[in-house]
């Protein structure tokens, strides 16, 4: 089974220089997601993935609903892919339609 942080972190590393410093006091994020906001100590959306994907291999948990976490990587692969660059969405397709899969 795919774990949806290597799924947040593949489609983040392709964004690498468009989106992993995009300060995350910009983007609205819910109340119920402060906690762990704050717990990661991220600052931009790069430190965030960073955080998701260290949590993932040390099976700590996120301290937030099952719901609430599919919330959160649906709307990290939103902030990432809306802010990629054309030929980044273009070759992040390229790999998905290739390989049938959205992890690297």
């Amino acid at each position: 089974m795919i774990c949806i942080h290597e799924v947040i972190y593949s489609v983040c590393s392709r964004m690498c220089d468009d989106t992993v410093d995009i300060v995350l006091e910009d983007l609205d994020f819910p109340h119920e997601w402060e906690e762990l906001l704050e717990n990661s100590g991220a600052d931009t959306m790069g430190d965030l993935v960073d955080y998701l994907c260290y949590c993932s291999q040390n099976n700590i948990s996120l301290a937030i609903s099952p719901e609430d976490e599919e919330k959160l990587y649906a709307t990290l692969i939103d902030v990432c892919y809306k802010n990629m660059s054309y030929d980044r969405q273009v070759d992040f397709w390229r790999h998905v339609l290739e390989t049938n899969s959205l992890v690297c």
